[in-house]
């Protein structure tokens, strides 16, 4: 496949796939021969962080997944499955169903596959503690689990939100932070803080959760990508990427005209930042002068700046 032939692409969630050694290394010693793929590659890699945010900040539950049902749990060796050419057809089939319904959705229900690491047994049903995604490998066929682990603090069972307090003090969130050292403590602390009235499950079988997003922010963040392939990027887009960040011109500063006294050191502060700089953002709960502070500004501009 040509890189000329290829008129449009788009990254498929869940999916994995690993990148030759040899691949890297070329990009690493010859930059310039990939410039053309990896432009502002620094500066994006944000939208993914914000979207994987976006994504985590929802409460995940146990649900129904039509695709668990073409899976045995216990088939799964050294935390990868291989897919028969009937379960590959499927969940290609599932992935491509799923991309097609989500674009620009609102009320986004974003189900995955998934490899139960720790879950606690409870009266109204499974809390899941920990667990790595499973993604797609293309290329090999198989389904790979993530070498993270993801710890749910929250999780909703039978429409109730529970959380981690009910198991662990708060001096034990500790062990969290490094959960594959701390496993077995992890394991002994839920059994000693409630006597014996939570069983811990840690055996690595397959489960499919579920989040409900607000909104889908690809197509949202995509529209950002294609403004800097076109170089169309708005100014507030290109300050919130840093691309407006530069030393002052001028080390003088500019005098700041009012209209009265009502004007607080913060607020001049705040005037005395925008004639220097070339965007300024100014925020606030309301009565705290935020329109005081921008007329201002507008004030100073017309009266003293050279071009505003």
């Amino acid at each position: 496949i040509f890189v000329d032939s290829i008129r449009s692409s788009v990254l498929v969630e869940e999916t994995y796939y690993e990148v030759p050694n040899q691949l890297k290394d070329d990009i690493s010693t010859h930059p310039d021969k990939y410039n053309s793929f990896f432009y502002s590659i620094p500066n994006l890699k944000i939208l993914s962080y914000l979207m994987d945010c976006n994504k985590l900040n929802t409460t995940p539950y146990q649900c129904e997944y039509a695709l668990l049902k073409h899976f045995d749990g216990d088939s799964i060796s050294e935390g990868a499955y291989n897919l028969s050419p009937e379960q590959y057809q499927e969940i290609v089939h599932s992935f491509q169903s799923n991309l097609a319904t989500k674009k620009g959705s609102i009320g986004v229900s974003m189900k995955q596959l998934c490899l139960n690491v720790l879950s606690v047994h409870m009266k109204k049903g499974l809390y899941v503690l920990a667990y790595r995604g499973l993604r797609l490998d293309v290329k090999a066929k198989r389904l790979v689990a993530d070498e993270e682990v993801t710890i749910c603090t929250e999780f909703t069972i039978d429409g109730k939100k529970e959380s981690i307090r009910k198991f662990l003090d708060a001096d034990d969130y500790e062990l969290l932070t490094h959960f594959d050292e701390n496993l077995e403590q992890i394991k002994d602390q839920i059994m000693n803080s409630n006597r014996g009235i939570y069983q811990v499950d840690d055996m690595p079988y397959m489960i499919a959760l579920a989040r409900n997003l607000v909104i889908d922010l690809t197509t949202e963040y995509a529209a950002i990508t294609k403004m800097f392939e076109e170089d169309q990027v708005t100014i507030p887009i290109k300050a919130f990427f840093g691309e407006l960040v530069k030393p002052p011109i001028r080390k003088k500063d500019y005098p700041i005209i009012l209209l009265n006294k009502k004007i607080n050191i913060d607020q001049l502060l705040a005037i005395h930042n925008a004639t220097k700089n070339p965007l300024t953002y100014v925020q606030g709960p309301p009565g705290t002068g935020k329109t005081n502070t921008i007329i201002g500004t507008i004030i100073t501009a017309c009266k003293t700046l050279p071009t505003y």
